[in-house]
């Protein structure tokens, strides 16, 4: 279904919003990987963008092709990592970008799970919180400083 999911994104951007930040606090569907970033998305941010969630949404609505990218966990092509709608949990739980507490759904489980796969870094964090309707129905709430 990913290329009718691509087909609606894509016709219909204007309601959707593909990222969300305050601070270093960044939400999207799947998350972002510093392989994705590193990449795909740091040589095409510009100067007047205020913060990565800007240059996400800018890109999207340029449909710059990789923010659609599928990598091959979801059966996607072996050449891609995965972007912001579509990456693996394998892959964002083990290598995110650092310096952000990345709030994600996505990928369903049972409950709210936190990852801090850097250690001695306390500034970057992966939480995945799509467990309402399949899992224990929690809900996750964030309190900032």
């Amino acid at each position: 279904m990913a290329d009718e999911v691509c087909e609606l994104l894509t016709t219909n951007a204007g309601p959707f919003q593909i990222a969300c930040q305050y601070r270093n606090y960044l939400w999207t569907h799947a998350g972002i990987h510093q392989g994705f970033y590193d990449h795909k998305i740091k040589s095409r941010i510009v100067e007047s963008d205020p913060d990565l969630a800007f240059t996400l949404e800018r890109l999207y609505l340029e449909g710059y092709p990789p923010i659609f990218e599928i990598g091959p966990q979801r059966m996607g092509s072996s050449k891609n990592i995965g972007g912001p709608l579509w990456l693996d949990k394998s892959l964002i739980i083990t290598k995110p970008l650092r310096g952000y507490h990345q709030i994600i759904g996505h990928t369903r489980v049972e409950t709210i799970r936190q990852y801090r796969p850097y250690h001695n870094d306390p500034g970057t964090s992966v939480t995945i919180c799509d467990c309402v309707e399949y899992g224990d129905g929690s809900f996750y709430k964030l309190e900032i400083e």
